[in-house]
């Protein structure tokens, strides 16, 4: 699964979908690489099997918040701007009474393309050290947000060059 995650990072969706595959041939439980597929899916521009994987993967996980931020990401990016911002209500419920993973959200609302809380949500992701900040670097989820003139300050505050 880590070498899928390599190639999507390096943009070699193709291979990366492909890897994934072989790794839910191992273990066709394995709800983060059943999501996974369905990104690297998104970014090869096959819509439906992107949403079917990923909904394979919440099936598989139940409620994992991360789970449920990339199906709020695939549902946005594939044109389902309610059921996306449903999840955004599901992870509150279920990370009740803590606030949802911050980086979490942030993948929802960049899927929705609302930069403003995109960015909200990312600096509070920045402030919680969440693991995942330094992915902002590599991570094609945020291509499309890195052309605002907030992204770089973001790179700065943890420490990436921009």
């Amino acid at each position: 699964m880590n070498l899928g995650v390599v190639l999507r990072l390096s943009r070699r969706n193709d291979e990366s979908a492909r890897q994934f595959e072989e790794t839910l041939e191992l273990d066709a439980n394995f709800s983060l690489a059943q999501a996974l597929l369905g990104m690297a899916y998104l970014s090869n521009g096959m819509l439906d099997r992107a949403i079917a994987a990923v909904q394979k993967a919440r099936d598989l996980s139940g409620a994992r918040p991360d789970i449920v931020g990339f199906h709020g990401y695939i549902l946005a990016r594939t044109g389902h701007r309610d059921e996306a911002l449903k999840t955004i209500e599901e992870l509150r419920r279920l990370t009740h009474p803590r606030e949802p993973p911050p980086f979490t959200v942030a993948l929802v609302y960049v899927g929705l393309d609302d930069t403003n809380r995109a960015f909200e949500w990312l600096e509070k992701a920045i402030e919680a050290r969440s693991w995942e900040s330094p992915m902002l670097k590599a991570n094609p989820i945020f291509d499309n947000i890195r052309s605002d003139p907030r992204f770089p300050p973001l790179l700065n505050r943890i420490g990436l060059p921009d």
